[in-house]
C-alpha cells in the first residue's frame, strides 16, 4: 500500500499529460489542423517521457526514504522497493500508451484505444506473473504473495499479523521471531 500511494503519483503526472493530449488534439482537429494535432503528439509524447523518467529516478532513488514515511520495518521497505523497482522503472512504458491512446481519443475513436489499453494492460501483468514467479519456483497458492516474494528475493517471511500487533517502539527480531521490546 506504501509503495502503491508513492507510484500512483508518478502515474497522475502521465495522466495529466494524456489528458491534455486529449483535449489539445480534439480542440485541433475540431478547427481541422491536423499537422498540429500530429505536432502536439510528439511533443506530448516526448515530454511525458522525459518527465516520467526523471520523476521515475527520483522517486526509486528516493524509495528507502520515501517508504519510511509509511513503515519503521526494514522488511517492509524493502518489499516496497521491490515493487517500486517492477513498477515505477519501466513507467515510461505506460506514458507512451496513455499519450497515444488519449490522442485517439481526441481524434474521437474511443474503441480501438480502450481495448489497445486492456489488451496490452492484461497482457503485459499475465506474463509478467507468469514469467517471473514461475522461472523463481512454482507459486503454492495457499501460501499468499508476501511469503512468496519472501522467498523468491530471500528476504525474511514477516506475517502480516506480526507486523500489525507490533506496538510503537517494538521491533521485529530476525524477520520470523516474536516481537520484542527494544527497551
Amino acid at each position: 500500500v506504501a509503495a502503491f500511494t508513492i507510484e500512483i503519483n508518478c502515474y497522475c503526472v502521465i495522466n495529466g499529460f494524456g489528458l491534455a493530449a486529449t483535449s489539445f488534439i480534439s480542440q485541433n482537429y475540431g478547427a481541422g489542423n491536423l499537422e498540429r494535432c500530429k505536432r502536439i503528439t510528439r511533443v506530448n509524447m516526448a515530454l511525458n517521457i522525459g518527465i516520467t523518467v526523471v520523476l521515475s529516478v527520483l522517486i526509486y532513488g528516493f524509495g528507502r526514504y520515501l517508504l519510511g514515511f509509511f513503515t519503521q520495518f526494514e522488511e517492509i521497505i524493502s518489499l516496497g522497493m521491490i515493487r517500486l523497482l517492477w513498477v515505477v522503472i519501466p513507467e515510461p512504458l505506460n506514458s507512451v500508451m496513455e499519450v497515444l491512446s488519449d490522442s485517439m481519443r481526441g481524434y474521437g475513436y474511443s474503441l480501438p484505444p480502450a481495448i489497445i489499453t486492456v489488451v496490452v494492460i492484461c497482457t503485459i501483468r499475465i506474463v509478467w506473473v507468469y514469467s517471473v514467479f514461475a522461472a523463481k519456483r512454482p507459486m503454492k497458492f495457499d501460501d499468499g504473495l508476501p511469503a512468496q516474494l519472501a522467498r523468491d528475493f530471500d528476504l525474511p517471511d514477516v506475517p502480516l499479523l506480526q507486523i500489525h500487533e507490533a506496538a510503537p517502539g517494538e521491533a521485529l527480531q530476525n524477520g520470523r521471531e516474536k516481537i520484542v521490546s527494544e527497551g
